[in-house]
């Protein structure tokens, strides 16, 4: 079930709660308790003047394998083209906007963790990671039109085909700070350059080409 209450402005915010339950928990807790809560907060504002619109999304089957919001999400994937997390999100999950090919723009600014695969085949141009400490796996792996990437100055652990085949990347700033590149993490890449003077391992093929290339490392 879907409420929106629209505000002054067409940018929204997105409260969302599954109503479904399992025989392992108490329903009235897990999560009648969320559902509710959202009801209470949506009575509220639809009272009040607001600045930024309100969806309200109530979910079944998450007990299932997030059943309901991922099919929320598949229905509404057009509206993903600019994403801004709440600024107290320091992890994103695995799969979060895999395959979100709408996705173009995403503030990553406090995040610390990505999740495996969270990225990934998404249509975005630039990262700024300032924050993160772990990439994982294929995050943003196939991401065509990605070719602007800036990492954390503190070190980062660079999982394993964290930028694979993202063909127009050219260069990752700070990439002299990451402590561990996994292997094909940035292979089929357009990167001929790399400071790697940080790094204490680095996996096989992690710039691997698929035709002979110039390439330099300081």
């Amino acid at each position: 079930m879907v409420l929106d209450i629209p505000g002054e402005v067409d940018e929204w915010i997105v409260l969302t709660a599954h109503y479904d339950s399992t025989s392992l928990s108490q329903g009235a807790y897990d999560n009648m308790s969320g559902s509710v809560g959202l009801l209470g907060i949506a009575e509220k504002f639809a009272k009040e003047p607001h600045r930024y619109g309100l969806r309200f999304v109530w979910c079944g089957s998450e007990e299932r394998g997030l059943l309901g919001s991922k099919a929320y999400v598949a229905a509404h994937e057009e509206e993903l083209k600019d994403v801004v997390l709440g600024e107290k999100i320091t992890e994103i999950g695995e799969y979060t906007f895999a395959s979100c090919f709408a996705l173009e723009n995403i503030n990553l600014t406090n995040v610390e963790t990505i999740g495996d695969y969270a990225m990934l085949e998404t249509n975005l141009k630039a990262v700024d990671m300032p924050a993160v400490k772990t990439v994982g796996k294929y995050v943003f792996a196939n991401c065509k039109t990605l070719d602007d990437v800036t990492l954390s100055a503190n070190g980062t652990v660079i999982g394993e085909g964290a930028f694979a085949e993202c063909a127009k990347l050219t260069e990752v700033k700070n990439l002299q700070y990451a402590t561990d590149i996994g292997a094909y993490a940035f292979a089929n890449t357009a990167i001929t350059n790399v400071d790697l003077s940080g790094a204490v391992s680095i996996g096989d093929f992690a710039f691997m080409k698929q035709e002979l290339t110039p390439f330099t490392v300081k």
